[in-house]
């Protein structure tokens, strides 16, 4: 869990530094992040949620139930893999 969470966390910090943002404080896998305007904010969870799915992350990881890969039945479209953030 520590490299998901080393993978997590700088996907967060790499693209706070392009968004501009604001680390606020940090508790566990949470992040408390700033931006001066609401739609950057947006765009970075976007992007953020984009990334953590491409990310490679450690087949141990991809083995749990909550991180295994998930794709759309339909469209073959990826909806899932590793780490999950709201």
């Amino acid at each position: 869990m520590s490299i998901a969470l080393a993978l997590h966390n700088n996907v967060f910090r790499t693209l706070m530094e392009q968004y501009n943002g604001y680390e606020v404080k940090t508790e566990g896998d949470s992040f408390m992040v700033a931006f001066k305007k609401a739609a950057t904010a947006i765009r970075f969870c976007q992007e953020v949620q984009e990334s953590l799915l491409t990310e490679v992350w450690p087949e141990e990881l991809l083995t749990q139930p909550a991180c295994k890969e998930e794709i759309h039945d339909e469209t073959g479209v990826l909806l899932f893999k590793g780490l999950r953030v709201r």
